[in-house]
């Protein structure tokens, strides 16, 4: 049974979990800024009869067509106003369509119900095209924005959800720390294990950086090759006809001092892992100071992907110039 983690343990802005362990999420996720992020949107006044033909003609015309699709907001919207109470349809994005014309000829060659587009007041607004992070900002956004079509952060539920033993997490970078600082030269390192439905993990083997042997024997590679030399001794001894399908590291875990390189991470995305755990960001590294590599829809992999924010009692400062 997966390990639940406290929700009092959980900082919902800072993605973090008992101040430990940071999940890292591409930036240009949704719900990754708390500002909201405002674009321009044509909207207009329609007639609660209206209302259905307009969404068919939404869903049919525009929905697909338009940069955005809205769907963080709800399409109509109640106002009051000095005779009551109106109505307000989102339509599209200003980028779909620049000029107010443009956008009532498109709209009276495609929509076959009659309606006087010349009454709709049809104008521009701001909306976000983000998410808001909590429910409260999500109350605060509707009033003074759009109404929000509020679901539930799906990235709360992954941090409430994280199979994650804090302790068991805290041993397994103090044990890095220790075997990095105690190879010679000191070195970056890193150890692949298997984690368990109840957050414990068990040690599958541990290296530093060999590139002073080869300069593509970065630790993270060099810890890859250990799991698959194991893995053929494994096959070969007991004629797993199924292992041969699997990835030599399906959804094990990577524990390594610094935020791998380019090369690193591509392998790890090869590798199939389930989980990347690093201490240190480095300049040269390719997720969080760069591509993300791990949170990418464009690859044919995804893993978790976590920083360490616990502390350390000796830093392992790398080169900026050095390849992690």
């Amino acid at each position: 049974m997966m390990k639940r983690v406290d929700s009092s343990e959980i900082d919902l802005r800072d993605f973090t979990i008992g101040g430990l362990v940071k999940r890292i999420f591409k930036q240009d996720s949704t719900y990754r800024n708390s500002s909201p992020y405002l674009v321009d949107v044509w909207i207009g006044d329609v007639q609660p009869h209206q209302i259905k033909g307009m969404l068919c003609f939404l869903e049919s015309h525009i929905r697909g067509r338009d940069k955005y699709d809205f769907t963080n907001l709800k399409r109509i919207r109640q106002v009051k106003t000095p005779r009551g109470k109106s109505l307000l349809i989102l339509i599209c994005s200003r980028f779909m369509f620049e000029k107010e014309s443009d956008l009532i000829s498109y709209m009276q060659k495609s929509y076959t119900k009659d309606l006087d587009f010349g009454c709709m007041n049809i104008r521009l607004t701001r909306v976000p095209i983000n998410l808001p992070t909590t429910k409260d900002e999500s109350h605060q956004w509707s009033d003074e924005f759009w109404p929000i079509s509020w679901k539930g952060n799906p990235l709360h539920w992954e941090l409430l959800h994280a199979n994650l033993d804090l302790e068991c997490e805290k041993r397994i970078i103090d044990q890095l720390v220790s075997f990095a600082l105690n190879s010679k030269p000191i070195t970056c390192g890193t150890i692949i294990a298997q984690s368990y439905s109840d957050g414990k993990v068990k040690l599958l083997t541990s290296t530093k950086d060999h590139r002073d042997e080869h300069p593509l024997h970065h630790s993270v590679m060099k810890a890859i090759e250990l799991i698959a030399l194991i893995e053929r001794h494994n096959r070969l001894s007991f004629s797993d006809k199924d292992s041969e399908l699997s990835y030599l590291c399906q959804d094990l875990v990577v524990y390594t001092t610094h935020e791998p390189c380019t090369m690193c991470c591509m392998g790890l995305v090869h590798s199939r892992i389930g989980r990347l755990v690093y201490i240190w960001p480095h300049e040269k590294g390719a997720v969080e100071s760069s591509y993300f590599i791990g949170d990418r829809k464009d690859l044919n992999w995804k893993f978790e992907i976590w920083r360490w924010t616990g502390g350390v009692e000796t830093v392992l400062n790398l080169s900026a110039d050095v390849y992690p």
